[in-house]
C-alpha cells in the first residue's frame, strides 16, 4: 500500500530551525520536501526598550505566550538579565500546544493554556477572567499583530506588547531560487503571514494568483489565511487547531480523500 502524501513535493517556508520535526513527519508519510526558509528568527539587534519593559517584569499580572519563539527567546533574555520572575504573581497563559510544550520544557507553570491557537480564541477563553486593570505583558517580534493587545483592552486590561525577537528575510541566492522553481512543488506550506509575504518579495512575484495557479497552499491558520487572500489566493488546507501537528494530518488527509 503506498503512503499517503508518496511523491507528493512540498515546499516548506518556516524558519530552517523549525523544520527538522515537520520535515521528519512529512517524510514519513512519503512526501519530498525542499527547504526554502523565507523567515529567520534572530535576536533584537537593541534590547534597551525591551530591557527597560523586563526589569518591571513583576508589575505584571499576566504573561501571555502566543509561540515557542516568543517563549525561547523572552525566557533566554531574562536569564542574561538574571531577573527573577514571581510566578505565585505573575501567571503565565500559553497560544496553542507547541507554545505550551515550550514552557513545559522549562518548567513553567501553565494557568492557562488556549485550546486553539489564535489570539480570537483566547480572548473567548479568558473573557471569563477578571482581567480588568489587570497588567498583562505579550512579548512576542518586532512585527506583532495588534489583534490580542487591543482585545485586552477592550475588557478593561492593562496590555504591554514586548519585543523579544525579530524577523529577518534570510540571505538566499539564484541557486536556492533555481533549485527551488527545479524542484516543481505540488503543495506549499505558509505558516505566517511573513513567510508568504517574504517569498513573493525573494521571487520578485508580480502575479501571484498566476504563479500558484496549478499549486496547492497549505497554511496554519487564518492569519495566514488572511494574508494570501489579500493577494487573491484561496488556501487549500487549513487545521481546526493551529499548529504544525494538525496542519500535517490535515495535508494527509486532503491527498487521502484526493485519492479516493
Amino acid at each position: 500500500m503506498s503512503l499517503p502524501l508518496e511523491n507528493i513535493k512540498i515546499v516548506i517556508t518556516r524558519s530552517e530551525s523549525q523544520t527538522r520535526n515537520d520535515n521528519e513527519e512529512l517524510e514519513k508519510l512519503g512526501a519530498r520536501i525542499y527547504n526554502f526558509p523565507t523567515i529567520k528568527i534572530t535576536k533584537l539587534d537593541d534590547y534597551t526598550e525591551t530591557d527597560e519593559i523586563l526589569i518591571q517584569i513583576n508589575n505584571f499580572n499576566y504573561m501571555i505566550f502566543t509561540s515557542s519563539n516568543s517563549v525561547k527567546y523572552f525566557f533566554e533574555r531574562i536569564v542574561e538579565l538574571k531577573i527573577q520572575i514571581n510566578l505565585d504573581k505573575v501567571k503565565i497563559i500559553a497560544i496553542g500546544k507547541g507554545t505550551e510544550n515550550s514552557l513545559k520544557k522549562i518548567n513553567m507553570p501553565i494557568y492557562i493554556t488556549a485550546s486553539k491557537f489564535s489570539a480570537e480564541n483566547l480572548l473567548k477563553e479568558i473573557s471569563t477572567l477578571d482581567i480588568a486593570d489587570k497588567k498583562i505583558l505579550i512579548p512576542g517580534s518586532e512585527i506583532m499583530r495588534n489583534e490580542l493587545y487591543d482585545g485586552l483592552n477592550k475588557f478593561g486590561a492593562i496590555s504591554e506588547k514586548c519585543s523579544v525577537y525579530q524577523n529577518k528575510i534570510p540571505d538566499i541566492n539564484k541557486v536556492n531560487i533555481d533549485e527551488l522553481i527545479n524542484f516543481n512543488a505540488d503543495l506549499f506550506i505558509f505558516t505566517s503571514p511573513s513567510t508568504f509575504v517574504n517569498f513573493i518579495d525573494i521571487l520578485e512575484i508580480e502575479k501571484p494568483i498566476d504563479f500558484f495557479k496549478e499549486k496547492k497552499i497549505a497554511v496554519i491558520g487564518p492569519t495566514t489565511k488572511q494574508a494570501l487572500m489579500k493577494k487573491g489566493i484561496v488556501p487549500n488546507i487549513i487545521p481546526n487547531n493551529y499548529d504544525m501537528k494538525n496542519l500535517v494530518e490535515e495535508i494527509k488527509n486532503y491527498y487521502k480523500n484526493q485519492r479516493i
